[in-house]
C-alpha cells in the first residue's frame, strides 16, 4: 500500500473498517502524518514498530480492532500524542511500560478482562494491557481525556489524584466497589465524571470542593456533568443526590466566570422525584414553558430542567432494531426549531438493569437559551417571544427496553439560586452524616 512511495506532505490517513486489512506497512514512508485510523480493522493483528517514527501523530484510532494482540512499545513514547483508542481491543495480550510525556487523550474502553493494580511484578513486560498503559501516573502531567470504560477494571489506582489536569473521565462498565475517596478530591480540573452501569459500584466520594477552569483550547462543544447511571449496589442516593447537585452548581459557577461555547451541562444519578426546588412540574415527558418569565433580569442566568425515567423490559413481541446511540435527551422546542441535550449513556438492552428509576438534569446558560430562540427571528433578546415554548423528554426508542418519562420540570435559576441550593445541599449532607452516626 505505501511501498516504495515517499508521500512527505500526507497528514491525514483513514483506513477504518478496512476488514480484510492484515497487516500495516513500514511507516518510514509518511514521515509527516499526523492522524491515523484504524477503526474497525478487525483482521488486523499487529502494528509495525516504524510507527514510533511519527513523531508529528496526534491521533491514532484502533478502536474495535478485534484481532490486535499487541502495540509496539514505541507507541506511548510519541511525545505528539493527543489522542489514543484502544476502544473493544479485546484479544490484546501485552504492551511494554513506557514513559508518555504529552498524551492528551487515553480511550482504553471494552478492553479484555483485567484489573489495575500498583504493586510491583518481575515480569512487568508481560502484563495485561491495560495495567501496563498505566504507568506512574505522575509521567502523564497534560492528560486531559482518560476513557477505561467497560475494561472490566476492580481497582482505581489511589494515586489517580495526581492527574491535576484530567477534564474528562470515564469509569464506567467497570466492577470496582469503591473509588480511592482522597484522590478524587484532588482532581481539581475534572468537569466530566462517568460512572454508568458500575454495577458493584456501593459508595459515591466526595467531588472535588473547587473546580478550576479548562486548560485546553478546544471550542465547539463540551460536555461538563456527571453520569451515574445503573449503579444497583449504590448505598445512600441522598448523598449522591447532594453531591452530584453541589458539583453541578460548582461547574455552573466556573462557566460564569469564563462562558465556554455551546457547554452541556447535566447530572444523571438514581432518584424517583423531581426535587421542590424545580418549581414548576408536570407529570409525563412535556412541560409547557411560562411565557411571562423574567428573562430581562440581569440576575437570570438560565434555565434548569429535569425529569425522571425508568426502563421496562420489553415486551417478547417488540422486535430490537439495534441503535447506534441509544441514549435520553432533553429538547427545547418552540415551532419547528429545537435545542437538543443528549445524555452521553448507553441505554441498550444488554447493559440496563431495568425498574431502577433515575434523575436526569441539565443546565441551558442564558446565552444558549437566547441564540436559540433568536435563531430565525433574529430578534434582540427584549422582544424574545416565548408563547408556544416546550420542554420535551426524547427517551431511546430503539433500544430493545421500553422506557418511560415518569415526570419533567424545569426553574428559571438566578444568581441568587445558587447560594440556595448550596446551602440546601449542605444543610441534605449534614443530616445524612447526622443519620449515619446515629446508626453506628
Amino acid at each position: 500500500m505505501l511501498e516504495n512511495k515517499f508521500l512527505p506532505n500526507l497528514r491525514d490517513m483513514n483506513l477504518s473498517h478496512s476488514e480484510h486489512l492484515i497487516k500495516i506497512p513500514n511507516f518510514s514512508e509518511v514521515p509527516n502524518l499526523e492522524r491515523l485510523n484504524l477503526k474497525g480493522c478487525i483482521r488486523l493483528a499487529r502494528i509495525n514498530p516504524s510507527i514510533g517514527r511519527l513523531t508529528k501523530l496526534v491521533s491514532l484510532n484502533l478502536e474495535n480492532c478485534k484481532a490486535l494482540v499487541s502495540i509496539p512499545e514505541n507507541v506511548l513514547r510519541i511525545s505528539s500524542l493527543e489522542t489514543l483508542n484502544l476502544s473493544s481491543c479485546s484479544n490484546l495480550q501485552q504492551l511494554v511500560v513506557v514513559k508518555p510525556r504529552h498524551v492528551n487523550h487515553l480511550n482504553i474502553t471494552d478492553t479484555s478482562e483485567t484489573t489495575i493494580h500498583r504493586q510491583s511484578t518481575p515480569s512487568i513486560d508481560k502484563m495485561p494491557c491495560v495495567h501496563s498503559l498505566w504507568p506512574s501516573l505522575p509521567k502523564f502531567p497534560h492528560l486531559l481525556d482518560l476513557d477505561l470504560s467497560f475494561c472490566n477494571l476492580l481497582r482505581i489506582p489511589d494515586d489517580i489524584g495526581s492527574l491535576h489536569c484530567l477534564e474528562s473521565l470515564n469509569l464506567g462498565g467497570n466492577r470496582f466497589a469503591s473509588l480511592p475517596a482522597r484522590s478524587f478530591k484532588e482532581l481539581l480540573a475534572l468537569r466530566y465524571l462517568n460512572l454508568e452501569h458500575c454495577k458493584q459500584l456501593k459508595y459515591l466520594p466526595e467531588l472535588p470542593s473547587h473546580t478550576v477552569l479548562p486548560t485546553s483550547r478546544r471550542t465547539t462543544y463540551w460536555f461538563l456533568g456527571l453520569i451515574i447511571y445503573d449503579c444497583p449496589n449504590l448505598c445512600d442516593v441522598e448523598h449522591c443526590y447532594s453531591v452530584a447537585l453541589s458539583w453541578m452548581i460548582r461547574i455552573i459557577e466556573m462557566e460564569m466566570r469564563s462562558p465556554l461555547p455551546w457547554c452541556r451541562i447535566f447530572i444523571t444519578i438514581p432518584g424517583s422525584q423531581i426535587r421542590r426546588w424545580c418549581d414548576k412540574q408536570n407529570v409525563g415527558q412535556s412541560i409547557r414553558m411560562d411565557p411571562y418569565s423574567s428573562m430581562q433580569d440581569n440576575n437570570w442566568i438560565g434555565v434548569a430542567c429535569c425529569a425522571t425515567f425508568v426502563a421496562h423490559g420489553a415486551p417478547t413481541r417488540t422486535r430490537y432494531y439495534p441503535d447506534p446511540l441509544p441514549t435520553i435527551l432533553i429538547q427545547l422546542q418552540k415551532n419547528n426549531l429545537s435545542l437538543d441535550f443528549v445524555f452521553p449513556m448507553r441505554l441498550d438492552k444488554n447493559l440496563v438493569t431495568v425498574e431502577s428509576d433515575h434523575l436526569v438534569l441539565c443546565f441551558i446558560t442564558r446565552k444558549m437559551f437566547i441564540d436559540f430562540l433568536s435563531y430565525e427571528t433574529k430578534l434582540e433578546e427584549a422582544e424574545l417571544d416565548l408563547d408556544g415554548l416546550e420542554i420535551v423528554v426524547e427517551p431511546p426508542t430503539r433500544s430493545g427496553l421500553r422506557f418511560e418519562v415518569k415526570n419533567c420540570g424545569y426553574r428559571w435559576l438566578f444568581e441568587g439560586d445558587l447560594e440556595q441550593l448550596k446551602a440546601t445541599t449542605k444543610g441534605e449532607s449534614s443530616s445524612i452524616r447526622k443519620r449515619k452516626f446515629l446508626t453506628l
